[in-house]
């Protein structure tokens, strides 16, 4: 997200002049669906010549700019294709055009986190669905600067998240709410200790396909820290909660699901697990490293114990081995899965 901001940075505006408005943001939301060669013709149309700058490397694949004839106004479009991905940014050196178009936003139905009341600052972002709008106000050459980047995701539909490391995928609570609908995803607090509380969005909440997503962006209910799966996981608002919940059916691409044995568990790695005991800081976590046919490094996985009373069980030092526990007939299941990102 921080390149496309960057993107507004490159280009100097000359002087600050009203110019009439050309686009709306619905304009602009839907120039991120026009095929790359319609998309330059039609802004030719409207007085755009490309424009070029080979001396800075840039991600977008298109840029245009349009200067009025007394050469007062500028303005400058662009757009790109990278993944799954298509994003718009429009420049202007009109605040007023650039105020109408932030109206717009409210008027289309894109939600902001709330402001201080005392403070002049513009949104971070704004978001409905699919689409992310960055507004970004610079001064360049003792200028101001206005402009927005306009990003749209393509999402999969519902049907098509079989796994839970499909989850991965809707990286904000604006696209939770896009795929599997505003009523089944609630914002909420999850609570690590007493002093330790974070920010989440819940698919789901109190069925057994519940799933807990945690923010590197509490503010914004973006960028997915990990996602947290398990019958046992509660939220602030389902503390009052009092039915049984059903076992979650959540299963990992991986084979692995909540209720899974630790024989079981074995079978599937294709060998012995070493996990943490019950009263170490990381109680029943299997330990990334082990050797397998599981990556444990890309799929956490916290056991629970029915009848695991022995203190070696409850040590706070060493690794138990799972054919250790078996010996005993501990009964060892699977209660909660983690996933998180790639790149964390």
């Amino acid at each position: 997200m921080k390149r496309l901001i960057w993107l507004l940075v490159l280009f100097p505006v000359l002087s600050v002049s009203a110019q009439k408005d050309e686009f709306s943001i619905k304009d602009l939301v839907l120039l991120t669906n026009v095929p790359e060669s319609k998309f330059s013709s039609y802004i030719s149309r409207k007085g755009y010549k490309p424009y070029f700058d080979d001396s800075v490397e840039r991600d977008f694949s298109t840029a245009y700019l349009k200067v009025s004839k007394d050469k007062t106004a500028e303005k400058l479009l662009g757009r790109y294709d990278k993944n799954d991905t298509a994003a718009i940014f429009y420049q202007t050196n009109s605040k007023l055009e650039f105020e109408e178009l932030k109206a717009n936003l409210e008027e289309d139905g894109f939600e902001h986190e709330p402001l201080d009341s005392g403070s002049e600052s513009i949104p971070a972002l704004y978001q409905r669905g699919n689409v992310t709008i960055i507004p970004v106000i610079k001064k360049e050459n003792e200028k101001d600067i206005f402009g927005f980047t306009i990003e749209r995701k393509e999402l999969p539909k519902a049907n098509e998240i079989l796994y839970a490391e499909d989850l991965l995928q809707l990286n904000s609570h604006q696209y939770l709410c896009s795929v599997f609908g505003a009523a089944n995803v609630k914002k909420d607090f999850f609570y690590f200790s007493e002093k330790e509380v974070n920010k989440c969005s819940v698919l789901y909440p109190n069925t057994s396909l519940q799933v807990i997503f945690i923010w590197k962006d509490p503010v914004n209910n973006k960028e997915i820290s990990y996602i947290m799966i398990g019958g046992e996981l509660r939220s602030k608002s389902s503390e009052a909660f009092e039915k049984a919940i059903d076992m979650n059916k959540w299963r990992s691409n991986q084979g692995v699901y909540l209720g899974m044995t630790l024989r079981e568990l074995e079978r599937y790695n294709s060998g012995s697990i070493k996990f943490f005991g019950w009263e170490s800081e990381q109680p029943g976590i299997v330990y990334p490293k082990n050797k397998g046919s599981i990556d444990f490094t890309k799929l956490g996985v916290q056991l629970n114990c029915l009848d695991c009373n022995e203190d070696k069980y409850y040590s706070n030092t060493s690794l138990i081995n799972s054919s250790d526990v078996l010996q005993q007939n501990g009964r060892v299941y699977v209660s909660t899965l983690v996933l998180m990102p790639r790149n964390n």
